[in-house]
């Protein structure tokens, strides 16, 4: 009954709706004016949470929209970003093992380097 009482989930879904407009204006917007409306939504997410006691589906909905807007903001105004992608790097990675064992000599550095590959190959 009593977290009943504190439900923000009228003000998250007002805030998701907030981001989806956000997110199908920003293509058109000026880099500044974007980023403007981002920091907006980002300072009312915050205020949100700060009297958000009893968290549900809202806030973790509201965090990956928020996300989702800060990516869309990243790949029109902030292009040369580096953004995160999921690949395979084991093969990558061993075939660096290789390259750097076949060296007759090891300097520290490359040497430190195949111990650090060789740990992530052990712990993948």
């Amino acid at each position: 009954m009593l977290p009943a009482l504190f439900d923000r989930g009228a003000e998250y879904q007002e805030l998701l709706e907030a981001v989806a407009k956000w997110q199908q204006a920003c293509p058109s917007l000026e880099a500044r004016e974007a980023q403007r409306g981002l920091l907006q939504l980002q300072r009312r997410f915050q205020a949100i949470i700060e009297i958000d006691f009893f968290p549900g589906t809202g806030r973790e909905q509201a965090v990956a929209a928020l996300a989702d807007a800060e990516a869309i903001y990243n790949r029109c105004f902030v292009p040369d970003e580096p953004k995160p992608t999921r690949a395979e790097i084991g093969v990558i990675v061993k075939s660096c093992v290789r390259q750097v064992r076949r060296q007759s000599c090891l300097t520290d550095r490359s040497q430190s380097l195949l111990n650090l590959v060789s740990a992530v190959i052990w712990l993948a």
